[in-house]
């Protein structure tokens, strides 16, 4: 077996590759986590209706959009990272830049 180097990145295998090698409880497994990001994103959608039906504030409705459409945007961007393995690094990246969002979003609610 050879030695691993472990100043050099591991590579990331293609989606081929990466479909090839999964067993079949592996793809059980995303596609019940495909399932729950859907009841996730139904559930931000259903969010995003009562803040728009029970809001009044335009100023305070935009902003809880934002923080409506937090765990639906965290889900498919998770969703896509466990599809794609070689974008993970990337989405994970968006997924912190939209939480900082939120957080200074939340924030500016409470002034």
């Amino acid at each position: 077996m050879p030695e691993l180097n472990c100043s050099e990145p591991i590579p990331l295998p293609d989606i081929q590759t990466f479909y090839a090698s999964l067993s079949t409880s592996q793809y059980a497994l995303l596609i019940i986590g495909a399932g729950i990001a859907a009841v996730v994103v139904a559930l931000g959608i259903l969010h995003l209706f009562h803040v728009w039906k029970y809001i009044g504030d335009e100023r305070i409705q935009a902003k809880l959009y934002f923080l409506s459409l937090l765990f639906p945007v965290l889900v498919l961007l998770a969703w896509g990272s466990m599809y794609s393995p070689r974008s993970s690094p990337i989405l994970t990246s968006i997924q912190v830049l939209y939480i900082q969002f939120c957080v200074y979003t939340a924030i500016s609610l409470c002034r």
